[in-house]
């Protein structure tokens, strides 16, 4: 499972190769699928925090793109919010690099690390991706309504769409709704 080969593919440093393949493979298929007119749109990408952190991130994505044809306007890349909180001055300068390319940003599993609103101010992601274990038992549980309540204000306030995980049943997209949550992908 990813749970299990991504952290070993972390450690041994071998994820940038993965990201780099998976990168140019999901843009080699997203170009191939605009050009047949079988869809329009964006293909998401997960960075990891090693990719994220790489001093030429930028030109790497720069080359697949080239290579690949895909426009960056066709290109989200979600970032985990761990990630950004690693090195925030650093994370904020990469992601601004990617934005004036025109690549969409999500900031993935929002809400589940030491989360700084500030990061969300400085940057303005496009996407807030809040994690799946706030959905989880929501149908009786007040606290995890209010910090979605919350969460969603802060996307509404940054101007991001706030995109809820792990979202299963009929009754949790009614809260959902009542409590803000618009934006569905």
């Amino acid at each position: 499972s990813p749970g299990t080969f991504i952290p070993i593919a972390e450690e041994t440093g071998q994820i940038v190769e993965i990201g780099d393949l998976v990168l140019r493979k999901a843009c080699i298929d997203m170009k191939k699928w605009i050009d047949m007119g079988i869809m329009s749109g964006r293909v998401a990408v997960n960075l990891s925090a090693r990719q994220f952190n790489l001093p030429d991130l930028t030109q790497r994505i720069d080359k697949i793109l080239k290579e690949t044809g895909l426009s960056p306007n066709n290109l989200e890349l979600e970032i985990t919010e761990g990630t950004v909180m690693d090195n925030p001055q650093q994370a904020i300068n990469v992601m601004h690099q990617l934005r004036d390319r025109g690549i969409q940003l999500a900031l993935d599993d929002f809400g589940t690390g030491n989360n700084n609103v500030q990061i969300v101010q400085r940057v303005s992601p496009d996407y807030l991706k809040v994690d799946k274990e706030f959905i989880r038992g929501i149908e009786s549980n007040e606290v995890k309504k209010k910090l979605l309540m919350t969460l969603s204000d802060i996307g509404t306030m940054s101007d991001c769409k706030i995109i809820q995980e792990g979202v299963e049943t009929i009754e949790q997209q009614e809260i959902l709704c009542k409590l803000g949550y618009r934006f569905q992908q």
